[in-house]
């Protein structure tokens, strides 16, 4: 199974709430909070992490799990305890998703004006060709998260030297191929906020995808229950 939470924080949080929030997670998670200027930077590391630990209730492991979460070599954040995370955020909308089944990946993009420019070495030949015959910007942030997702999934980082150009996306899976290697992945797309588009990756397919209502202390609307196929 595969649990998700959400958080939009269109306004910007009063200090107090901010504060008393920032309080509820270690101090090193407080310290990776505050190395951001950015006050929407800021309430997206705090967001993602309480969304961590809601997911981690719903899953059986106690609060005190956050003080386990560390990067592994390739900079993704990983916990003690037996689940598989990931965290993504656009705009003023955080999402994570967790499994205690299978690696899981996502990406959420703001469905914006894109340069085709700015991507023309991290997309295939085909695709910007397809991109530049008119598609539209919510086509490719579809593409784009689709992507993403995978590389966190995965969770290895373009540090790696993994090529983007690798992945051969198709609508519900993709193929990545490097050398000898094959490897399938799955997609899921996630219900977000009208202007956003949110794709989850992982190795199987068929799995639940249930959204969980955040517990966060502050306004916001709880999401309702359902179960999507890939």
């Amino acid at each position: 199974m595969i649990l998700y939470s959400s958080f939009d924080f269109q306004d910007r949080l009063a200090a107090s709430s901010f504060s008393s929030l920032l309080q509820t997670v270690p101090p090193a998670l407080q310290q990776e909070v505050l190395r951001y200027r950015r006050w929407e930077d800021q309430h997206a590391s705090l967001l993602g992490k309480l969304l961590v630990r809601r997911l981690l209730d719903c899953f059986g492991y106690p609060d005190h799990g956050l003080r386990d979460m560390y990067r592994d070599a390739m900079g993704k954040p990983r916990l003690r305890a037996p689940v598989d995370f990931t965290i993504s955020h656009s705009g003023t909308v955080v999402i994570c998703a967790m499994s205690d089944e299978c690696l899981v990946g996502i990406d959420i993009e703001k469905i914006r004006e894109y340069d085709l420019e700015d991507f023309q070495y991290f997309l295939r030949p085909d695709e910007l060709a397809w991109l530049s015959a008119g598609a539209t910007d919510q086509l490719f942030c579809e593409l784009w998260t689709k992507k993403e997702s995978f590389v966190k999934a995965k969770g290895v980082g373009l540090v790696s030297g993994l090529n983007l150009q690798n992945i051969h996306v198709d609508q519900a899976s993709c193929l990545y191929r490097c050398g000898s290697l094959r490897e399938q992945w799955y997609y899921y797309s996630v219900p977000v906020a009208e202007a956003y588009v949110a794709t989850l990756c992982t190795q199987h397919p068929g799995l639940r995808l249930e959204p969980v209502a955040h517990n966060i202390p502050v306004a916001g609307s709880p999401m309702p229950a359902l179960i999507l196929q890939p």
